[in-house]
């Protein structure tokens, strides 16, 4: 039930990283559902390094976070084990103001707007008990 209403409501942004994907996919499933059952968990794969979008326990790869199948799909023990969670590191990156155009923040605004960036201070302050 949770893994096709993901694929429902999240699709990659194009011309984005998987990153960012992932922290799209995480701000639309959160609007919705609990905050503690998403995170994002950064891996070093054989294709390079790549974001896995946790949602509810089920690991989302393609059509989340990327687009096609490139990247190797895990299950969440590998996820754990192979991977780190950067959920509170990607929306520290979030919160951080920078003018790169490939800054998690000014992606986040393009998507969501002024709000956006409200809802990355939120989710920091739920995840780090601030």
């Amino acid at each position: 039930m949770h893994e096709q209403r993901v694929y429902s409501e999240v699709a990659p942004v194009k011309d984005a990283f998987c990153f960012q994907n992932a922290l799209n996919a995480m701000f639309l499933l959160n609007q919705k559902y609990p905050a503690e059952l998403t995170q994002i968990y950064s891996v070093d794969t054989p294709k390079g390094t790549h974001a896995y979008l946790v949602h509810y326990g089920a690991v989302y790869n393609k059509g989340v976070t990327w687009t096609n199948e490139y990247y190797p799909n895990y299950s969440l023990e590998e996820i754990q084990e192979q991977g780190k969670d950067v959920t509170v590191d990607l929306l520290e990156q979030v919160l951080e103001i920078q003018d790169d155009i490939h800054s998690y923040g000014r992606f986040i605004r393009k998507q969501f707007g002024e709000s956006g960036i409200l809802y990355a201070e939120e989710l920091y302050s739920q995840l780090t008990g601030g």
